[in-house]
């Protein structure tokens, strides 16, 4: 057996591919709160702060991008 083993997304042989958690939250500051976790190589979360205005403004965005996505 071989220790190469081809970990893209074209092998049909992976049944789940890696995704790390994603939370959304207020912080104490009354700021929405974006936190991925950390990988394995990482020494903390990615962390981005928005304003509730800003963090209003990126959720049309995404919706934006949502909607205009061809699956």
């Amino acid at each position: 057996m071989s220790d190469d083993f081809e970990w893209n997304a074209d092998n049909e042989d992976i049944v789940q591919h890696s995704v790390r958690g994603v939370a959304a939250y207020i912080n104490a500051c009354g700021n929405i709160t974006i936190r991925q976790e950390r990988d394995w190589d990482e020494d903390q979360d990615m962390i981005v702060v928005l304003t509730v205005n800003s963090a209003r403004h990126l959720a049309e965005k995404l919706k934006e991008l949502i909607n205009s996505y061809q699956a």
